[in-house]
């Protein structure tokens, strides 16, 4: 699957990482079958995964505006905001642990809903803990790959 300067494969990884639960932990490995190089394959997925917080904390204020806010919207901002108070910093390692668990479902997207509901609200508060949480599964996940394919 060899292109011209970039190869198609990278190519094809980065844009499998943007795809919501297959992220970084589904195109890693895939990187790592078609025997491309692991840090090259832990780079271009990982920017790639890593690029989704950000994107999605830009366009949830013209979201946010269509959402109808019901009793269970303003219930939920209410709880968001007593956890924000109670847990404090807690809230932000909860973010990093949820998102860096290789499991499907807790990826950068359903971190960034996570941080929603835990107060979480701003770009600059929010992207630095779901790319940590991106990194840490990442690089959990390349280990969890390299090591299978020793085994066999």
């Amino acid at each position: 699957m060899e292109g011209g300067p970039v190869s198609l494969s990278y190519l094809y990884l980065f844009f499998m990482s943007l795809v919501p639960f297959v992220e970084a932990r589904g195109s890693i490995p895939m990187g790592i079958y078609l025997g491309m190089d692991p840090m090259e394959t832990w780079i271009v997925c990982t920017s790639s995964n890593m690029l989704v917080s950000p994107i999605l904390y830009l366009i949830y204020p013209r979201i946010e505006r269509f959402v109808p806010t019901d009793r269970f919207a303003k219930r939920l901002e209410r709880k968001a905001s007593e956890i924000k108070s109670k847990y404090g910093i807690w809230r932000k390692i909860g973010v990093i642990v949820f998102v860096a668990l290789p499991i499907p479902g807790s990826g950068a997207y359903s971190g960034f809903l996570l941080s929603l509901l835990l107060g979480i609200k701003t770009l600059k508060e929010g992207v630095p803990l779901i790319s940590l949480g991106v990194m840490i599964s990442s690089s959990l996940v390349l280990s969890a790959s390299i090591g299978l394919l020793k085994m066999f």
